[in-house]
């Protein structure tokens, strides 16, 4: 099980590496919730449920983006429940807290402005 979840997630690697070739926010963050679904079943498969909620958040917060619907109210809110979920399931201690903190911090950063890239 390990190897196919190892497998599942290099996929998601270079779904992210071409999103970054695309010339627009909804391209780009298409393929982003491609790579973000693939994470989030190499993560289940892996037993890490912190990294499962992180990448549920993720794949929200790319529809969102694509589709023209995140808000300030949304972002905040994605965050707050990206966070809060995050350290409830975490089991790992302060290293299973990097992928929500990054998370959360990518969410801000990319939903700021509206340039794409």
């Amino acid at each position: 099980m390990q190897i196919l979840a190892n497998i599942i997630a290099f996929m998601p690697s270079c779904v992210l590496l071409y999103s970054t070739f695309c010339k627009n926010k909804k391209s780009m963050f298409g393929l982003q919730s491609i790579g973000s679904v693939l994470n989030l079943v190499s993560n289940l498969l892996l037993g890490s449920y912190s990294a499962v909620i992180t990448n549920a958040a993720s794949l929200i917060r790319n529809i969102l983006v694509s589709k023209g619907k995140m808000t300030k109210n949304v972002r905040l809110g994605l965050c707050i429940i990206t966070f809060v979920v995050g350290i409830i399931v975490n089991k790992i201690g302060p290293i299973g807290l990097l992928a929500v903190i990054a998370s959360v911090a990518y969410t801000l950063m990319v939903t700021w402005n509206d340039s794409a890239q």
